[in-house]
């Protein structure tokens, strides 16, 4: 008999509608702060010109998709920006909550971190990806 050798979890991790929610609330928050403190009104012009510079960048910029996987093997891989999957290190840092996982890894010597809020996936795969992080890492 063969055995099964095809990954135990494959994801594809796209953009999040609360990622953008959360950006943008954060953004009209800091503005309104901007305005309801007793700073000086050409510091005040300044910080909101550079609040409003950020979100329009931050607007401006596609929420990459990357793929995440999990073999048979026990091991972790990548791939970010289209690139070959590259093997990943998973960091005690990470986060895991109900509705965001905060993933820290190390890949090609460089710590990298993902937001990964639920509606990035599938019910079904954000679940299996909470349940093989907590056992795997």
């Amino acid at each position: 008999m063969a055995k099964n050798t095809a990954p135990a979890l494959n994801l594809l991790v796209k953009s999040s509608a609360y990622q953008s929610i959360l950006l943008k609330t954060l953004h009209i928050m800091s503005f309104a702060a901007c305005w309801l403190n007793n700073l000086p009104l050409t510091i005040q012009i300044a910080l909101s010109a550079l609040i409003i510079g950020s979100g329009f960048y931050q607007s401006r910029q596609p929420q990459s998709d990357f793929h995440l996987r999990y073999s048979d093997k026990n091991q972790w891989s990548a791939a970010l920006n289209n690139q070959q999957f590259q093997p990943i290190t998973i960091r005690t840092t990470t986060v895991i909550t109900q509705w965001l996982v905060i993933l820290h890894f190390e890949i090609e010597q460089r710590l990298v971190t993902r937001l990964i809020f639920s509606d990035a996936l599938s019910n079904n795969d954000y679940r299996r990806l909470i349940v093989a992080l907590k056992i795997n890492h």
